[in-house]
């Protein structure tokens, strides 16, 4: 078990479209509400902007941005899990099972 929720994180840029015409923060937004409603407090979601004051207390993730990583990066706890592409939350629902956080109830089919 956990000692506090897993933290998971997109980083992207606040504006940037991610191609269902909404943007990456309002998309992790809905992230946040889904994976609130399958695994309750054990799970926290953060959008963090790039190169905004937050973003820099991941060095290790602005500096695979710098080297080219496709965004979004998806972080959950200290680990990147995605870059580029959707948000995916049976890949997040995975990483999070490998943390030992498990879902309350079953995932809408």
């Amino acid at each position: 078990m956990t000692t506090g929720p897993v933290v998971v994180r997109v980083f992207a840029a606040p504006m940037a479209g991610c191609g269902s015409g909404e943007t990456w923060m309002s998309a992790t937004s809905a992230l946040g509400e889904r994976l609130g409603r399958r695994f309750g407090e054990d799970v926290a979601v953060e959008f963090v902007e790039l190169f905004s004051a937050r973003s820099f207390d991941f060095p290790a993730v602005l500096a695979r941005v710098e080297a080219g990583a496709a965004l979004p990066l998806v972080t959950v706890g200290d680990d990147v899990i995605s870059e580029g592409g959707k948000l995916s939350d049976p890949r997040i629902g995975r990483a999070l099972a490998e943390r030992g956080v498990f879902p309350k109830c079953p995932a809408p089919r």
